[in-house]
């Protein structure tokens, strides 16, 4: 899967080799995971039996704010909401994922 280059964040989740996700965000997903998949960082080069790791998910976010609340989240998600996520390929509406983020902007006040 090929993001596309525009401008904002990428939330992503990565499916390493020994069947694990990876998740995080950045500007460029195509060079993280060039990067990941080169050993560069000290959790890769820490877990080699992990790569190469594989694009499952990209959602884009506009502003840093946001796609940092999105990772925070998926990253308190278990392996099952990952899975749905991953293949419904959008976020779920309502829910926890509204709850959790009304948390984040009350106590960031």
């Amino acid at each position: 899967m090929k993001s596309p280059k525009k401008f904002g964040w990428y939330l992503f989740i990565f499916e390493c080799a020994d069947g694990t996700y990876y998740s995080g965000f950045c500007q460029d997903v195509d060079r993280k995971e060039r990067e990941i998949n080169s050993g560069v960082g000290i959790y890769f080069s820490k877990h080699p039996e992990r790569l190469p790791v594989k694009l499952v998910f990209e959602d884009q976010c506009l502003v840093f704010q946001e796609a940092y609340a999105k990772s925070r989240y998926l990253k308190e998600m278990n392996r099952k909401l990952k899975k749905k996520l991953i293949l419904d390929k959008k976020w779920p509406v309502g829910g926890a994922w509204e709850k959790f983020l009304l948390n984040r902007v009350k106590n960031s006040v």
